[in-house]
């Protein structure tokens, strides 16, 4: 059922958790799917490509969008649709509060989604973001050269004593 519709059907119901019941179509999603959305999720908020380089950035309010959407897609019948209507969607959802009542009813659901979201938020900072992360980033990069100049070392090093032996 597109969003429209269903907005309407919930406009004109006396008992909105009813209404909302009969449209959700999966109470629980294994952990794995869950980890994979939020990790989608994360990756996409916390990151954007400027001048072919991707960088740190935070969209906060992407990352509601994008999770309000994959819980309508994952666990419900309705659909948002694809572009301006996906937003178009979202913001009629948005208008009739519906995600409380959708959030209600999916419970404890609903919240360990929003946990493992947080997780993988906290995860890349941790990761990417913290002095120790960084700094560990930076050493790990400075071994790698380091390596590489004891290697080179080596061979500028053993061509000097073969050419030193062979004028003996």
């Amino acid at each position: 059922m597109n969003v429209k519709e269903f907005i309407d059907e919930f406009n004109k119901s006396q008992n909105k958790d009813a209404c909302v019941k009969k449209h959700i179509t999966t109470s629980y999603i294994p952990y794995t799917t869950k980890v994979s959305i939020c990790n989608k999720i994360a990756t996409t908020t916390t990151h954007k490509t400027v001048q072919g380089k991707e960088v740190f950035s935070i969209d906060s309010s992407m990352r509601y969008m994008l999770f309000v959407c994959s819980v309508i897609d994952k666990y419900t019948d309705l659909d948002l649709g694809k572009g301006a209507e996906r937003m178009n969607g979202f913001d009629l959802l948005e208008q009739y509060n519906v995600m409380y009542f959708i959030s209600s009813c999916l419970g404890d659901e609903y919240k360990r989604l929003e946990t493992v979201l947080k997780m993988k938020v906290e995860d890349i900072y941790s990761n990417e973001r913290d002095f120790a992360s960084f700094l560990e980033t930076k050493l790990d990069a400075l071994s790698i050269v380091l390596d590489q100049m004891g290697k080179i070392y080596e061979q500028k090093n053993q061509q000097y004593v073969g050419t030193e032996n062979k004028t003996d």
